[in-house]
């Protein structure tokens, strides 16, 4: 029993001795384990990269700014920061002047969001999507026509809005180009001699953009269409509605003079009544011995 015991000391001893030895003594590291890795840096929060595209956006670094809000649209479709994204977004579109693109979003964040409170903002810009497009007055205004019904919405549907004010102007802007591209065709019209197609481009302007500068030289170009085309009643009419209507104007000095001019000058009234502007004139004839005005085109036949 003695000896056991002596026996069990001597083991720990051994032991304690072993072990205090070994402390000093570096021992391989072992393999990492999956589980006992230190945890990866966390994706940036869509908070964050809604943040840094706002930044981005400010700076006029749009690329970048693109960038951001589209990771925010497809890595954090849930978050609270998607609308705003998705809105600033398009608006990064349009400051980036791609144009197809900001149409796109502005139109797609109208269809998710019809009842938003930035909806005039969207109108508005879209309508600028369009408007920064034209390039002239002699090209086709498809672009123009589209960026006005988008101001004209915002201006009647959106009165109150912040973007009522630059809209309206933007849309007398619309207006005036769109006029001023009607009285350039008519204008080709008129020197190809063309006058019954000068006529209706003209006369076009009078009823659409009466408010705008090229509604006078409409009045004075139609007023030349028509005298020079033989219809000096239809002529005095139209320099007298520019002297009415526009009597501190340059044209009513020469449109007055016109009328003038005209007054001198003798037209059998029934031919001009009877006229078709662009087309033959009525043929009529009268009966020697009666003075009766006959069609020749519609004589009755003789039934006897």
């Amino acid at each position: 029993m003695i000896l056991r015991f002596a026996f069990y000391n001597l083991f720990f001893a051994i032991l304690l001795i072993s072990t205090s030895g070994c402390s000093s003594i570096s021992l391989p590291s072992l393999p990492s384990l999956p589980w006992s890795a230190t945890a990866p840096q966390p994706n940036p929060t869509a908070e964050a990269l809604f943040d840094e595209g706002t930044a981005y956006l400010n700076n006029k670094k749009y690329a970048l700014a693109i960038d951001r809000f589209q990771k925010v649209k497809a890595e954090f479709p849930f978050s609270p920061q998607l609308v705003p994204a998705e809105l600033k977004l398009a608006e990064a579109y349009y400051l980036n002047k791609q144009y197809p693109e900001a149409a796109a979003a502005f139109k797609e964040f109208q269809t998710l969001h019809p009842n938003n409170e930035n909806i005039p903002f969207v109108l508005y810009h879209m309508g600028l999507v369009y408007f920064d497009q034209f390039t002239s007055s002699d090209r086709y205004q498809k672009m123009t026509e589209i960026a006005k019904g988008y101001f004209e919405s915002v201006v009647k549907d959106h009165p109150g809005s912040p973007y009522a004010a630059p809209a309206k102007e933007k849309l007398a802007k619309c207006i005036e180009y769109l006029s001023e591209h009607e009285f350039n065709i008519a204008v080709f019209y008129f020197n190809e001699k063309k006058y019954p197609a000068a006529i209706d481009r003209l006369e076009g302007i009078l009823r659409r953009y009466r408010d705008t500068p090229f509604a006078v030289k409409a009045l004075y170009y139609l007023g030349e269409s028509y005298r020079l085309g033989k219809n000096n009643i239809k002529a005095v009419l139209a320099y007298e509605a520019l002297i009415q209507h526009y009597p501190e104007d340059p044209l009513a000095k020469t449109a007055q003079a016109r009328v003038s001019e005209l007054s001198k000058e003798k037209q059998d009234p029934l031919a001009m009544l009877l006229k078709r502007d662009g087309r033959p004139a009525f043929a009529v004839a009268q009966k020697p011995e009666s003075g009766a005005i006959q069609n020749r085109s519609t004589e009755a036949p003789d039934r006897s």
